[in-house]
Order: structure tokens, then C-alpha cells, then sequence
């Protein structure tokens, strides 16, 4: 092949791509303009801001829980620590 003909074939080719891009485009331009498409957008959005109202719920759960358990610990230590001093002679 000689470089004459294979510039011809890059051209060619270059020119059969652009048609189909041209297509791709129109095609893509009429399926964005249906109502449907607009509602699926829609539903995307609100799923995705329902997916993120999840994530933050659940992390609020583990928050209050971690810090439920923290309190927990720290009036079980009181406990412990009050019955250690009536035990060994503290008077209440």
C-alpha cells in the first residue's frame, strides 16, 4: 500500500465515523427530548438522594449506639468504683 492510498483509507475512514457520529448525535438528541427520559432522570436523582439519606441515618444509628455504650461504661464504673468504696469501709 503505498502512502498516497493509505492516506486515502485514513480519510475514508476518518469521513465513515464522522457520519456515524452524526447519527449517534441526532439519535441522542431525539431520545433526550422524550418525556421519558426527563421522568428517568428524575428517578435517578431521587434515588440517589434516597441512597444517601440511608447512609447518613445509619451512620447516626452507630453514633448514638458507640456513644449509648460509652455512657453505659462510664455509669458501670461509677458502680463499680461506689461498691469497691462500701465495700472496704466507706460510709454513704
Amino acid at each position: 500500500m503505498s502512502p498516497t492510498e493509505r492516506d486515502e483509507a485514513i480519510i475514508r475512514l476518518l469521513e465513515e465515523n464522522a457520519v456515524a457520529l452524526r447519527k449517534l448525535e441526532e439519535t441522542h438528541d431525539r431520545i433526550a427530548s422524550t418525556p421519558e427520559h426527563s421522568k428517568h432522570h428524575q428517578w435517578l436523582d431521587i434515588a440517589i438522594e434516597r441512597e444517601a439519606q440511608s447512609v447518613r441515618f445509619r451512620q447516626s444509628i452507630i453514633d448514638k449506639t458507640l456513644t449509648g455504650l460509652i455512657w453505659a461504661g462510664i455509669v458501670w464504673l461509677g458502680y463499680v468504683f461506689k461498691e469497691y468504696f462500701v465495700a472496704h469501709g466507706w460510709k454513704q
